[in-house]
């Protein structure tokens, strides 16, 4: 308790510990101290030295009767209110909280989220913090801006349906309740930019805790080229199918096991496709040269545009043996190396051959 001159004319047990320890405390009747003296060990009053004081906004102000401030004491913070007796207008009571720990966290949660806030705003990749139930933009990081073109502050005034108009706002809703229910989602967009640009998107989404409160994280991953590039190579894969098809020679496309022969290949060897993508490429040879065929395939498939030709005897289905032209040469196809070889039938050359020998030899 204290008067309207400042004097403490009355402490409880737990003020008396904080405020007289020991040798200095004494029974509260006998006190003669000031409430700055006590509390500070000022020898003036606290706002003498530009600090708040709580009581003496009671006394300037009689139509108030409650008054709170945050004080210092021995590294502690305090928080301290003054409230005006009933009975005795001059009268003051005031209730000392130790409100350090609480400071502390607070200190501490405004850290963790400025850390959280300066980890997601500096994220290599483009990310969004979206309201999950209305799909408000609430925050967006500096890839994000780059990316799409939008300012911070154009973002937290925008829904995600901006950027992402070609499908339905039930799609959209849908799509990120998904992720709340289930923690994640994924799905590939078309999305607008603020120049009027339109770009292939993965867009990866998960629950997240973000300001005490659960919302949705996007992070986008830029595929247009990606896209282009597929299409050339389908294009690409589709031309170099239809010439495979008519070419006069057996064409294929092979690991250690075949995965593509066209029509000359399948109809000279006698195996259908689906047959030759259960072999070895070597098995269509003798026994003899099977480990010397795996290492120039080992070889072939460490190595873009490493070439092997060879002239050799195969076995078809029906067992009948057929000589051939082979050359090979190692490719990148599908992100993988394979090999593309073209089998060209000799037989009747090496035939020929034989029998032209054969007469020399009678002469």
């Amino acid at each position: 308790a204290i008067n309207d001159k400042f004097d403490v004319i009355f402490l409880n047990k737990t003020a008396e510990e904080v405020y007289l320890p020991p040798p200095s405390k004494k029974n509260s009747a006998d006190l003669s101290l000031k409430c700055y003296a006590i509390s500070h060990g000022y020898e003036k009053p606290c706002f003498e030295l530009s600090e708040e004081c709580p009581v003496k906004e009671l006394l300037e102000n009689r139509n108030k009767d409650l008054s709170a401030v945050i004080h210092n004491h021995k590294g502690k913070i305090y928080k301290v209110e003054a409230f005006r007796d009933d009975a005795d207008r001059f009268l003051f009571f005031e209730s000392h909280v130790d409100i350090t720990n609480f400071i502390s966290e607070i200190d501490s949660a405004k850290k963790e989220k400025e850390r959280l806030e300066t980890f997601f705003d500096n994220m290599p990749a483009v990310s969004l913090i979206i309201d999950y139930k209305t799909g408000l933009i609430v925050d967006a990081n500096k890839r994000a801006v780059e990316f799409y073109g939008y300012s911070k502050d154009e973002f937290k005034n925008m829904n995600i349906k901006a950027i992402n108009p070609f499908i339905s706002n039930k799609e959209l809703k849908d799509f990120r309740a998904k992720a709340i229910t289930e923690g994640h989602n994924f799905a590939i967009f078309r999305h607008l930019l603020k120049s009027g640009g339109i770009r292939d998107v993965e867009s990866y989404i998960a629950s997240t805790s973000y300001g005490g409160k659960t919302y949705i994280q996007v992070i986008v991953n830029d595929i247009t080229e990606k896209k282009l590039l597929e299409a050339k190579v389908k294009d690409s894969e589709e031309m170099f199918r239809t010439l495979a098809e008519n070419l006069p020679v057996g064409i294929d496309i092979h690991k250690e096991k075949f995965i593509y022969a066209n029509k000359t290949h399948q109809n000279m060897l006698g195996y259908s496709m689906q047959e030759l993508q259960s072999k070895y490429s070597w098995e269509l040879f003798p026994s003899e040269y099977h480990n010397e065929l795996r290492e120039y395939i080992k070889k072939g498939l460490n190595s873009i545009g490493y070439k092997y030709y060879r002239t050799d005897k195969i076995i078809k289905k029906s067992g009948e043996e057929l000589w051939v032209y082979i050359f090979s040469v190692s490719v990148k196809y599908n992100d993988e190396i394979v090999r593309i070889s073209s089998w060209t039938d000799i037989t009747q050359i090496v035939n020929l051959k034989n029998v032209l020998e054969q007469e020399r030899n009678l002469f």
